[in-house]
């Protein structure tokens, strides 16, 4: 799956967005196919019944490919952009049923079971993800308190004027300190220039 604009020019692979935007090397169908390789690698050196139905998908949620769309190790069977979302499950089917080695039959039951307690078995990784979770509440609360100093440090300045990049919390640090306003009993108002960031102020002033 890529996120934002990706779209094939000149033979090249390419992803815009979030103010970034270049070559994808290797391209979305590598990174699929050596996925997919991976995969059956790691699940068939734990399995005594080893799976071989299986096809590497591409998604682009964000894209919309050209109804001439004609890529030689990408027909449009395997690539699915937004306007397949509605019915990702049919189309993920039909790419099996198309692309997938027919000569090995569909998991039964008991291989099905065998394979999701064979990838539930990764539990190093299950432990990253909480420590990464962590790590990424303790750095919110940390910037939360610095937000509360600055503010702090700001109450007997009449003007000021803060500066920073998206996501560095501008908008938390506005709306404490109309919050402080508000309770020393100050009329305050709090404008922005996006309807839904005022729809989002009011839900949280309510």
């Amino acid at each position: 799956m890529k996120g934002g604009v990706v779209e094939l020019r000149n033979g090249e692979w390419r992803q815009s967005g979030g103010g970034w935007s270049g070559i994808l090397d290797p391209s979305s169908v590598e990174q699929a196919q050596r996925a997919k390789h991976e995969l059956l690698r790691w699940v068939n050196a734990r399995s005594s019944r080893p799976l071989g139905r299986a096809v590497h998908l591409v998604a682009l949620p964000f894209s919309t490919l050209p109804r001439e769309w004609d890529v030689p190790d990408a027909p449009r069977t395997m690539v699915f952009d937004a306007d397949d979302l509605g019915h990702l499950a049919n189309c993920v089917a039909t790419a099996l049923k198309t692309h997938a080695d027919q000569r090995f039959l569909a998991l039964d039951e008991l291989q099905a079971k065998h394979t999701v307690k064979t990838l539930r078995q990764t539990l190093r990784a299950l432990a990253n993800h909480k420590s990464l979770a962590a790590h990424i509440e303790h750095e919110g609360n940390e910037l939360t308190r610095e937000q509360e100093r600055v503010v702090s440090l700001l109450r007997f300045q009449n003007r000021a004027q803060i500066v920073g990049g998206a996501g560095s919390g501008k908008t938390h640090l506005a709306m404490i300190k109309a919050r402080r306003l508000a309770a020393e009993g100050k009329r305050t108002a709090l404008v922005c220039y996006s309807r839904g960031l005022a729809r989002h102020f009011e839900l949280l002033a309510a």
